[in-house]
């Protein structure tokens, strides 16, 4: 199975922290601020092909979601037909303000 990565910019590459993770994290190159109560479509800058007959998973990261951040659809899913950028509609429940850093912040996987 071959999975095509399209991105933005070379940082924006998925990546896995150690070789051992299920999942590779998804930054951006954007600067946002979510409040509380607030949700706010990230833009990853990635672009995948996913193999027809397969799927593509957005999951939130652990660490979100013990300071209130979670995806608005808790899954996302990609298609193999989709070509667009991965998007993610993540909610701040949270009581602080959520700072994502262009290139730093992981904001799923």
């Amino acid at each position: 199975m071959i999975v095509t990565v399209k991105v933005h910019d070379s940082r924006l590459i998925p990546e896995r922290a150690h070789p051992t993770d299920a999942g590779a994290d998804l930054k951006t190159w954007l600067q946002y601020n979510i409040y509380p109560g607030e949700s706010e479509l990230i833009d990853t800058g990635v672009h995948i092909t996913v193999p027809e007959g397969y799927v593509g998973l957005v999951y939130s990261r652990s660490s979100q979601g013990m300071i209130g951040i979670s995806l608005a659809n808790s899954v996302g899913v990609i298609d193999s037909d989709y070509r667009g950028p991965i998007k993610l509609l993540l909610k701040n429940s949270g009581e602080k303000v959520y700072n994502i850093e262009p290139y730093k912040t992981k904001v799923a996987q």
